[in-house]
């Protein structure tokens, strides 16, 4: 477990030196190299999928088909015994959707909040 404030004597200084701190801590922070935050593979996925949105901009589906189609499979219990006990419980822990040559539905992963659509 990390050290306190108190532990620190960091409750002891003033609002201005504790901004000061608060500040140089985010600055040391920011100044450090982090790793890429998608691999190579993610990265030109990614690319590959936007240049393909770029080539048919005209080929989508609109938000309130995918929503429609979704909830009516949800009422019609397609999808209730994928739901399970997250430690996040505003995510599923297991995919929502058919699986079609071992790629996942558009939608695969669904807010639990499915309940307050109904």
């Amino acid at each position: 477990m990390p050290p306190t404030l108190q532990e620190l004597g960091i409750d002891r200084l003033s609002v201005e030196d504790r901004i000061a701190l608060a500040t140089a801590i985010w600055d040391s922070i920011a100044a450090e190299t982090h790793p890429p935050l998608l691999t190579d593979a993610q990265r030109r996925e990614l690319e590959r999928r936007v240049a393909e949105d770029d080539a048919s901009p005209e080929d989508v589906i609109p938000w309130e088909q995918v929503e429609s189609q979704t909830l009516a499979r949800l009422q019609k219990g397609a999808c209730r015994s994928s739901f399970a006990r997250s430690p996040r419980p505003s995510l599923l822990t297991q995919p929502c959707g058919t699986m079609d040559s071992g790629r996942a539905s558009a939608v695969t992963w669904w807010p639990r909040y499915e309940q307050s659509w109904r």
